[in-house]
């Protein structure tokens, strides 16, 4: 855990050799542990600050496609953890399990979608903002168009409503610098209740579009930055990668809570410095070095892929 705040870096009271974050929600974390027992995948929501967790258990052969966490604690002391399944014998249904800590009880929801059948990866790097889970997968932009795998339709689900519902996604390269060959990597994530999309290029490694969704679920460009010269600052970055070994692996941008107009960024370089880039004054900080984690723990939805999500974390006394 790397603090904002100048303090020493500390350690979660996780094993991480044996569970992975998949997702943080204002203080609450859910994992997954990496040794599934009596054919079950198993998976818990964790709060850190109290060290408490509820273990949830699903067959292995239940189809499951997400678990995801939906926890609001201006709205409500309790949370719901969502489940997303394939039924069985029907190409485009879906059950949605839903388990609410207020009744300690699931309800099972079906819906069906039209068009083609989503893959896993509809699914995942998921963010609640507002009321729904938000998903974005990483879309290869040399494969045919799909409405299901194309980077600019993807999906979210309204907690209370329990529906699921399109969403636009900037299409491939939008807006990109001139001089750009592809997109590299892009992060969905979320800050006091805005979505926010950094979208890296290569070359140049340090050009990133930063991209926050407006309240009628459309995109603007809300930052262009250029930040070339802050990691200069660092001459054990190689700023000459080749294609394929972007020295970005992570990104976190974090919009304050009193000045709807004050950016930071957080970034992990060369997954050996976090920095922590002020994108209102362009100054720069050094937050720590870091250990390389193995590959397993890098991508919760593509361990080949050279980038690992970031976690928002706050203490909170919430219960579990």
């Amino acid at each position: 855990m790397v603090p904002l705040n100048n303090q020493c870096s500390k350690a979660l009271p996780l094993d991480f050799a044996s569970v992975r974050i998949e997702q943080s929600c204002n203080g609450l974390f859910l994992c997954r542990s990496f040794h599934n027992a009596d054919d079950c995948f198993i998976y818990f929501v964790c709060n850190p600050t109290t060290k408490k967790l509820r273990k949830f258990s699903f067959s292995l052969e239940s189809r499951l496609y997400a678990v995801n966490l939906a926890y609001d604690p201006l709205k409500s002391v309790h949370y719901k953890v969502i489940a997303i399944r394939r039924s069985v014998g029907v190409a485009r249904e879906f059950e949605i399990n839903i388990y609410s800590s207020k009744t300690n009880s699931w309800a099972v929801k079906v819906v069906t979608f039209t068009g083609k059948k989503p893959k896993f990866e509809a699914f995942a790097l998921d963010h609640f903002c507002n009321g729904a889970i938000h998903w974005n997968r990483r879309a290869n932009p040399w494969e045919p168009w799909d409405p299901w795998a194309s980077d600019s339709v993807s999906w979210y689900f309204h907690v209370e409503n329990e529906c699921i519902n399109k969403m636009a996604m900037p299409s491939w390269n939008y807006m990109a610098p001139h001089e750009s060959a592809i997109e590299s990597s892009r992060y969905l994530g979320e800050s006091c209740g805005y979505l926010h999309l950094g979208v890296a290029y290569e070359p140049p490694y340090f050009h990133l579009n930063i991209f926050e969704m407006a309240s009628n679920y459309t995109w603007f460009l809300k930052f262009r930055l250029d930040l070339e010269t802050v990691v200069e600052a660092f001459p054990e970055i190689d700023l000459n990668s080749e294609i394929g070994n972007h020295p970005m692996n992570a990104l976190c941008v974090i919009r304050s809570d009193k000045d709807d107009q004050v950016f930071k960024l957080v970034a992990v370089l060369d997954w050996t410095i976090a920095i922590f880039h002020d994108m209102n004054d362009k100054t720069c900080t050094k937050l720590c070095d870091l250990k390389p984690c193995s590959r397993p723990h890098r991508s919760c939805c593509d361990p080949d892929l050279d980038t690992f999500p970031v976690f928002q974390y706050f203490e909170t006394l919430a219960c579990v």
